[in-house]
């Protein structure tokens, strides 16, 4: 049988008993991707190709937003901001659940400019997507932004989703679409492999 894993600088721990150890990781960056692969017993009579089908380790997570307001208001986000989510787990290849995750007490600024970004009625993505341990997440997530109505100044405004209800599953892409109403901030969640991404 055979295990394998990428980054070659993770440094697990194996043994047959307790599979493939990643203890203590810190994803707090957003930027690396674990790959896994294991097969099952091969049998002596298995020639010299073993395929090792990689699989993500990890969650990806991205946001777009959009606003739905009078056509005379204008708005500009400056920063989208996730409080209170764990970025630090351990992974265990024999479980069923393999991550175990440490307090969820994170916060990761998903997107900043200070200038703000003007939004329209169709969504479009801010930032960078971004790795994360699997985990039941409900974070809050806090947008600033800037409005004014016609020619006005710009008024600093602050609106929350109070949670991200969704639980993260490894090897899937979520995007979050953000949608500023007259009524409050919503969102939506969609939900992918990463088959067709790179």
């Amino acid at each position: 049988s055979f295990h394998a894993y990428s980054p070659s600088d993770l440094n697990p721990q194996f043994s047959k008993k307790d599979g493939l150890t990643i203890k203590d990781f810190d994803c707090s960056g957003g930027h690396l991707d674990i790959l896994v692969a294991k097969t099952g017993n091969i049998g002596q009579d298995a020639d010299s190709l073993v395929i090792l089908p990689f699989e993500h380790a990890l969650s990806r997570v991205e946001f777009r937003m959009q606003q739905s307001l009078d056509s005379q208001i204008s708005v500009r986000v400056r920063k989208i901001e996730m409080i209170g989510f764990s970025s630090k787990g351990t992974y265990n290849s024999q479980e069923d659940e393999p991550w175990t995750v440490g307090a969820k007490e994170f916060s990761y600024v998903a997107f900043e400019d200070e200038e703000g970004v003007e939004l329209s009625s169709e969504p479009i993505y801010l930032g960078e997507d971004f790795y994360t341990i699997p985990q039941l997440c409900r974070a809050r997530v806090e947008v600033t932004y800037d409005i004014k109505y016609g020619n006005a100044t710009w008024i600093p405004q602050t609106e929350a989703i109070k949670e991200l209800d969704t639980f993260w599953e490894p090897s899937t892409h979520y995007t979050y679409t953000l949608n500023l109403t007259d009524q409050k901030l919503t969102y939506t969640t969609g939900i992918s492999t990463w088959s067709n991404r790179d």
